[in-house]
């Protein structure tokens, strides 16, 4: 037909569905979680092998279907190891994760098992976020899909544990940073306890 296109590449339909959500390469990256040289690596074919989890952060952010964004075929889309079913159960805490000044978060609180749509297959577990430190990707009372067990890496967002409190911010080398701008960096030190909860792949 006269006028059509393929997109061929992952890279190219990235790009496309970025343009079409009216966003730059570094709204895109901020929205999705990741850095904006992550951006421009995977619409240039560099990164090609993307993970799951960020495959639905970018689809999420784009406002498309992940299956969509990928160019995946039926037979792809329900394939165990592309996304959970169209409705799955996660354990979803009893205790909010902080998007501002911290809340306490260790093993034993009780969780109860939810029903979610359009979860990432990579998710274990759901979080409530309370505050406004994270916004405007995050507000007070989003649900958030976290993968634990997972090495996260510099511009990833995450749950983090330090000194007693259990955070949702990005990790950004040795701090904790917010998206809202009222809310100061949270430098790590040598001395400080500190360890990664999960990663965050996805909300509600």
């Amino acid at each position: 037909m006269k006028g059509a296109f393929i997109l061929i590449t992952i890279g190219e339909r990235i790009k496309h569905f970025r343009k079409l959500a009216g966003l730059t390469q570094e709204e895109a990256a901020q929205q999705a979680g990741v850095t904006n040289a992550t951006i421009t690596r995977y619409e240039k074919g560099i990164i090609d092998n993307i993970p799951r989890d960020r495959i639905s952060a970018l689809a999420l952010a784009f406002g498309c279907d992940p299956a969509e964004l990928m160019g995946w075929s039926r037979n792809e889309i329900e394939a165990p190891d592309r996304i959970k079913d169209l409705i799955t159960q996660l354990p979803l805490y009893n205790i909010p994760v902080s998007a501002g000044s911290g809340q306490w978060l260790m093993d034993g609180y009780e969780y109860e098992l939810t029903s979610f749509e359009g979860v990432p297959k990579s998710a274990d577990f759901a979080l409530k976020v309370r505050g406004d430190s994270m916004e405007p990707i995050y507000h007070n009372d989003d649900i958030v899909f976290v993968k634990s067990r997972v090495m996260v890496e510099s511009g990833d967002v995450g749950v983090f544990y330090f000194n007693g409190d259990g955070y949702l911010k990005k990790l950004q080398g040795n701090k904790l940073v917010s998206y809202n701008n009222s809310y100061n960096p949270i430098s790590i030190g040598e001395y400080d306890e500190f360890f990664c909860m999960g990663r965050v792949v996805g909300k509600a």
